[in-house]
């Protein structure tokens, strides 16, 4: 039976993303709120409003699981696997969202750590969202980015080290400089958009592996956001990847977020561009002559004179 829909039941798969983020935001930010503030018989009316909101969302969210429901139940039977490696994710990072909003709405102290977790979680389900929607056919477990690499994970923990340390021995470091907030946050919507955009754009021409090879319908992009940069979703990492430590308000790992991330980028579109000359030939190496690459001091993998004639020729 599991043969019956081999080519569909990714996409089928898929589908449900949005309702898994629904269903984990909603539920799990009411019975968070439910267990935080039980203990006032006096709540503000601002909280009363808020709670009322989130109710509307449950109902709403409700009423698309059950729609969904036998969908997903199909889907669950016919390859468990593969259905939780979907599932699973997206409840988890719908989860981690929801307290993210918990954090920001209750805690004044801590409200740049609840953004920061907020938009982390919106970023990697977002990178899955987007290669399922465009191209699924390498949608696997690592769209996520969560096991993005040692390295990725490393950098996050030293980020949240720096955080919680600095709240524990020195609170008043939280707003170290004024305006860091929506500084960072405009950096990390911004960052995050466009990439989303890039992906959007470039649509089954992005993929999250530089290819070895050219697959068939493999075409050069060069319009909408690439028309500014050669590589957009490069651009938009780097600068959320540095806005979400200028969020928490970390200075050392600002600094180190900085240096990883241009070193990683230098090198990997340095690697990358390489493969579209011999994907291109020419027509990319014009392209490198009117767009620059959108990261500074970053130039990419550039042809001398001498493959340039050859290319011509």
């Amino acid at each position: 039976k599991v043969n019956e829909y081999p080519s569909s039941l990714s996409l089928s798969l898929s589908d449900s993303i949005c309702l898994c983020l629904s269903v984990s935001v909603s539920v799990s930010l009411s019975l968070c709120l439910t267990f935080l503030f039980p203990t006032s018989g006096q709540v503000l009316p601002r909280f009363a409003e808020f709670c009322q909101s989130v109710g509307t969302v449950n109902i709403v969210a409700a009423v698309a699981a059950g729609c969904a429901g036998l969908k997903a139940i199909r889907d669950l039977a016919c390859r468990g696997r593969q259905a939780a490696e979907i599932y699973a994710p997206a409840i988890f990072l719908g989860g981690v969202f929801s307290a993210g909003a918990v954090c920001a709405v209750t805690q004044p102290h801590h409200k740049a750590w609840g953004l920061y977790v907020m938009s982390t979680s919106a970023f990697h389900a977002s990178e899955y969202l987007m290669t399922a929607l465009y191209n699924n056919d390498t949608c696997t477990f690592d769209s996520w980015l969560l096991n993005h690499s040692k390295q990725y994970g490393l950098a996050a923990l030293l980020s949240w080290a720096e955080y919680w340390t600095k709240a524990m021995v020195y609170p008043s470091a939280l707003s170290c400089v004024s305006g860091h907030i929506p500084l960072g946050l405009t950096m990390v919507v911004c960052g995050d958009g466009l990439r989303k955009l890039a992906m959007y754009t470039a649509s089954s021409n992005f993929t999250h592996v530089v290819a070895h090879g050219k697959k068939d319908g493999h075409t050069l992009v060069t319009n909408g956001v690439y028309r500014l940069s050669r590589h957009p979703s490069y651009v938009g990492w780097f600068w959320w990847s540095i806005g979400s430590q200028v969020l928490l308000c970390n200075p050392v790992c600002l600094v180190g977020y900085a240096v990883a991330s241009w070193n990683f980028f230098a090198h990997r579109i340095y690697y990358e561009e390489a493969t579209l000359l011999s994907f291109f030939g020419k027509d990319y190496a014009k392209y490198q002559e009117r767009v620059g690459t959108g990261i500074p001091f970053i130039r990419g993998y550039r042809l001398d004179v001498e493959e340039m004639n050859h290319l011509q020729e």
